[in-house]
């Protein structure tokens, strides 16, 4: 679904999602250029692009900017899950209500590994997006960082 929706918009009409690397350039300029957000001015001052307050992404970013944040954060776990074969999805359940991750989706590793959120970092990173904080190669460096 994400492919098609992309593609709808003429100067992306020629990206496809095979799940490569390369694939989240474009898709990192499509996101950018489809970001909005509810505030005038950001709500945090994050100095770690992947880490920061979720809640704040939440609240500055419109219903659209999330739906699309949300989407391109599964296609990344999606990559990082092909790349590195370690990895594999389930929902967080264990644990306290107030952590982070509880009840979402996630990736895991080896044992003791951190678990990704890519849901949740990718909704910080358009925020940080649209605050020109990160550039449209942030997607990229993203998935770089987690398939390493």
């Amino acid at each position: 679904m994400l492919e098609a929706l992309v593609r709808t918009f003429p100067e992306f009409a020629n990206w496809h999602a095979d799940g490569s690397l390369s694939s989240l350039d474009m898709l990192g300029g499509w996101l950018l250029e489809n970001l909005s957000s509810k505030v005038d001015r950001p709500t945090s001052n994050m100095a770690e692009p992947y880490i920061g307050t979720w809640n704040a992404a939440e609240y500055e970013l419109s219903g659209l900017a999330l739906a699309y944040s949300w989407d391109c954060g599964l296609y990344c776990g999606e990559i990082a899950r092909r790349i590195s074969p370690r990895l594999y999805w389930t929902q967080n359940k264990k644990g306290r209500r107030d952590d982070i991750n509880f009840g979402h989706v996630i990736l895991i590793g080896d044992e003791g590994s951190l678990p990704i959120n890519p849901e949740r970092t990718i909704l910080n990173i358009a925020a940080r997006m649209f605050w020109k904080q990160l550039d449209e190669h942030a997607l990229r460096e993203f998935g770089e960082r987690i398939t390493e």
